[in-house]
């Protein structure tokens, strides 16, 4: 049985946590390769400590914990996207959403920030940290895809639900009314009853003091 996630806020933790990890350890790897690359754990880190500190044990937790949380609110608004515009061609949306967050990040919020600045005069770094968005996007739309519920499935069942609940209820009051008739018509068959019943009681009394 395939598990579905119907639930928008659960989805995005888990597809932007797992995502992010994914492409968080592309990062690493490009970095270990080629030293300036840019990683999103680090500049993270760097929105809130010295880059002195981000290359510590705790720099690193630190880093790659807020790291997972941006993972979280990029899959959040990968999601309203989806739910806002259908649940159609969703790695070109998730590639319209990541992209737009990484040409805000670094080409606007790092330059103002002042974040990885011994990187910004290289383009190779820039160009690797986009890599590892492309593995963020490409990740977190495959699992949406694949455990994600589109809205219009949802609002098909809550539909139905709604219509079986109505149809309960209906189905209760022709009961109870049905009921109400039955009763109505036994009522009427005892008056019947007792009206033909009653003449004969009242001749046999006639009779009665007849014979006396």
């Amino acid at each position: 049985m395939r598990i579905k996630i119907k639930d928008r806020v659960i989805l995005a933790i888990l597809s932007g946590t797992i995502s992010a990890a994914i492409a968080n350890t592309f990062g690493y790897l490009t970095k270990w390769i080629y030293a300036p690359t840019v990683i999103m754990p680090e500049v993270a880190a760097e929105l809130f400590v010295n880059s002195s500190q981000i290359h510590t044990l705790l720099g690193i937790i630190f880093g790659n914990t807020l790291s997972l949380i941006v993972g979280g609110i990029h899959a959040a608004a990968y999601i309203f996207t989806l739910d806002f515009t259908g649940w159609r061609y969703l790695w070109w949306k998730s590639f319209a959403v990541t992209s737009t967050g990484w040409l805000l990040g670094v080409g606007l919020a790092f330059k103002a920030l002042g974040i990885a600045e011994g990187s910004q005069n290289l383009i190779l770094p820039s160009i690797l940290f986009y890599g590892a968005h492309l593995v963020y996007l490409t990740t977190s739309a495959f699992i949406i895809s694949k455990y994600g519920v589109p809205r219009e499935q949802l609002e098909e069942e809550a539909n139905a639900t709604k219509n079986n609940s109505d149809g309960t209820v209906i189905a209760r009051k022709r009961l109870f009314e049905n009921i109400e008739q039955v009763k109505e018509e036994i009522q009427k068959v005892k008056e019947q009853i007792t009206d033909v019943a009653e003449p004969k009681r009242k001749r046999r009394i006639k009779f009665s003091l007849w014979k006396k």
